[in-house]
């Protein structure tokens, strides 16, 4: 299970905001499902059962990718050799964004929850990109053992792998003595975790243009497709997270190939409502918007949906210096069920 992903910051974008990207490689990724606040959280997952912290926060997930109410967002880089008994990728994401006020929380919620419920060391590899408004970190983690990264760079990219090297600011509490106990470090030099740990740091570079004063989310939606382009791996779903006051935007494709797919809006409000078209069904193996899409023909529609989509640009960009109001409840809603309609 893999993915990539791309983020720009200040300087680069306007008014502090975070701006990432996201082509997941893993067909995990075919549910939009959005999942309300509740007064318990989720506490039994499929070979553990976690101790609940009281209420949650409400978010919206895209496989192993997601953002809370709260702007905190998450997504998977890797994700390798679950652990028989512990938490997986997909379940460490659900309880981040369930749980987390902020980057630094989610970081301190994964950690936690690593060290308390995997404990087979050199098992579980996850590496997990997380941010807010102001904050990115990335995040590896062996076994329970883990370290992160603070990024500070304007624009950085992150591949299907480990990304955090000798730059660790944070990490588990006497992590070189442990690796040193486990041979995989003798104490020399400055300590790497990724090669410590056997694991090739992801080398990943700017797919096209290089980002500049002004970035902005349709930039984005382009470096995505020009990823895509250039790779050798289906994308099976695109994200990208517009973070920023008083209003954060999470744009989905829900659809395979971000180069013959439309970015669709979302905004947190106090009675959100999804499509059933991004969510499956018992009896269906796939949502009906990627059924649908699936049969698409792009010559004769691609245009058209791809003004739709500057469209629903052009109009939260219009509104999204406001408060949340009743007539973005049903926003990605409405989208999804404007573009299925070239479908049909």
């Amino acid at each position: 299970m893999g993915s990539e992903v791309f983020m720009v910051q200040a300087p680069l974008t306007n008014n502090g905001t975070i701006i990432y990207g996201r082509n997941s490689l893993s067909f995990c990724c075919k549910e939009i499902s959005y999942f309300s606040a509740n007064e318990n959280g989720t506490t039994k997952f499929s070979t553990v059962e976690v101790t609940s912290t009281g209420p949650t926060f409400a978010y919206i997930l895209n496989g192993t990718c997601g953002s809370n109410e709260k702007n905190v967002s998450i997504s998977t880089l890797f994700a390798d050799k679950k652990p028989e008994k512990g938490l997986s990728a997909l379940d460490l994401t659900k309880l981040v964004l369930e749980r987390a006020e902020n980057a630094d929380g989610a970081l301190d919620v994964v950690t936690k929850l690593i060290e308390d419920y995997n404990e087979e060391v050199s098992v579980a590899q996850y590496s997990f990109f997380i941010c807010d408004m102001n904050t990115a970190y990335v995040l590896d983690i062996f076994g329970n053992l883990w370290a992160a990264e603070k990024i500070t760079e304007a624009f950085r990219a992150f591949s299907n792998g480990f990304g955090v090297t000798t730059k660790i600011d944070k990490k588990s509490e006497n992590l070189g003595d442990k690796l040193k106990d486990l041979g995989l470090y003798d104490g020399s030099g400055e300590l790497n975790f990724s090669h410590a740990v056997s694991m090739t740091a992801s080398e990943s570079k700017w797919p096209c243009e290089e980002p500049t004063s002004g970035f902005n989310a349709q930039q984005m939606f382009e470096v995505l497709r020009c990823s895509a382009e250039k790779s050798s791996q289906d994308i099976a779903s695109s994200f990208v997270g517009v973070l920023k006051e008083p209003i954060s935007v999470h744009w989905f494709t829900g659809t395979e190939n971000p180069r013959e797919s439309v970015f669709k809006p979302f905004i947190f409000t106090s009675d959100v409502r999804i499509s059933p078209l991004t969510t499956i069904k018992s009896e269906e193996d796939e949502p009906l918007l990627r059924q649908l899409h699936s049969n698409r023909k792009w010559d004769q529609v691609g245009d058209l949906l791809k003004t739709l989509e500057k469209s629903c640009v052009d109009e939260v960009d219009g509104f999204a210096d406001n408060v949340p109001t009743p007539e973005l409840d049903e926003l990605l809603k409405d989208c999804v069920e404007a573009e299925v309609k070239f479908y049909r």
